[in-house]
């Protein structure tokens, strides 16, 4: 019984220190579901996260390269450039939601990600739509 109960603990703490793997494309809506192509746009996020390039989070249509700060589970993305420019230079509802979401994994294939919108917190659901393969 100590052994089973040893290695059951070993097993918890192995699974709950182990890195997660953020990398692929992922997607969520803010909301219900749309009811048209422009609601769609609008309400997307998708976040793509790829071997050697910069992640991009895409919301409101538009997309924003950053740096995706990781620490186990959660991880920060913290934008640079929105549609090619300095986040400096947007206005302050693009910068307020593209200077910093918090990402939580949820399950393998799950993550949450908060952001903010007209000075309110905006948590989506994404969901893993590709994984990048893994070289041999």
């Amino acid at each position: 019984m100590k052994v089973s109960i040893s290695v059951a603990l070993a097993l918890a703490l192995v699974a709950c220190t182990a890195p997660y793997n953020w990398s692929g494309e992922w997607e969520g809506t803010i909301g219900p579901k749309p009811q048209s192509a422009v609601e769609g746009t609008e309400r997307r996020v998708q976040l793509s996260i790829l071997p050697g390039k910069d992640p991009v989070l895409t919301c409101l249509g538009f997309p924003a390269e950053g740096v995706l700060e990781t620490s186990g589970r959660e991880a920060t993305f913290l934008g640079k450039t929105v549609m090619g420019q300095p986040l400096e230079r947007q206005s302050a509802g693009i910068r307020e939601t593209f200077s910093s979401a918090s990402l939580k994994a949820v399950d393998q294939d799950t993550v949450e990600v908060t952001l903010f919108q007209v000075g309110r917190p905006v948590t989506v659901t994404l969901r893993r739509k590709s994984q990048p393969s893994r070289s041999r």
